[in-house]
């Protein structure tokens, strides 16, 4: 018994020290073609598959993030929406520590595999681009808390090539905040998040709607059965 539970303890102390938990303001668009605005962001690009399980919400994912020995175990919960922006809720721990290999040979299996050719960018709140080497671990620049990383990619799913940008910023709120330092806090992100969108020559015009990963992949889900449903 107490070698059990000496490796309970192990197994609980890694996870309160490798698992992470982030509040993020998002906003993603797809497209099925390139977007021309964004032809010179495609620099420093890198490339990963991710595995997602089968989409049953909008508001939901869980997924394998990474295939190597830095892969991680991510789920991700729609919080709320302000303005057009969506608020995210994600825990992560690294796949080894999990110690679920097993889930990894099964998701590559049978889960959806969404590879991206991307590239990254950050900025300040001030909409001024911020070089990767001012980024420490967590997140945050040297001078600046937070900033919003940008990201354009490629994206292959099922044979199929998808174009998709996306601003994400971390949210922090100490957790006795009042509603009126939320709203602020949110306030301040929706702001910067408009301000680089405008940037990567986004007008208002031109914004399409807000749609994460969990609403696009399923969305397409539905779109292939219904596809594949129909009389040939």
């Amino acid at each position: 018994m107490r070698g059990i539970e000496h490796r309970s303890h192990d197994i609980t102390h890694q996870f309160s020290t490798a698992m992470t938990c982030t509040t993020t303001m998002e906003y993603r668009v797809f497209s099925p073609d390139a977007f021309s605005n964004l032809r010179d962001w495609m620099d420093r690009e890198e490339t990963r598959t991710d595995y997602y399980a089968s989409i049953a919400s909008n508001r939901s994912s869980v997924k394998i993030r990474g295939s190597n020995g830095d892969a991680r175990l991510e789920t991700k919960h729609l919080v709320s929406v302000h303005d057009e922006m969506q608020i995210w809720t994600k825990l992560s721990c690294p796949v080894a520590e999990a110690e679920c290999d097993a889930t990894v040979r099964a998701a590559r299996e049978n889960w959806i595999a969404v590879t991206k050719r991307r590239s990254l960018r950050y900025f300040d709140s001030n909409g001024l681009r911020i070089e990767p080497d001012e980024i420490d671990e967590e997140g945050n620049d040297e001078i600046h808390d937070p900033p919003t990383q940008a990201e354009a990619a490629e994206v292959v799913v099922a044979g199929q090539t998808f174009f998709t940008f996306a601003l994400e910023r971390q949210i922090k709120i100490p957790t006795n905040s009042n509603n009126s330092r939320h709203q602020h806090a949110y306030r301040e992100a929706t702001d910067s998040l408009r301000l680089i969108l405008r940037h990567a020559g986004f007008t208002s015009a031109t914004i399409p709607p807000n749609e994460s990963y969990p609403e696009w992949l399923r969305r397409r889900t539905i779109e292939s059965c219904q596809t594949a449903d129909e009389p040939a």
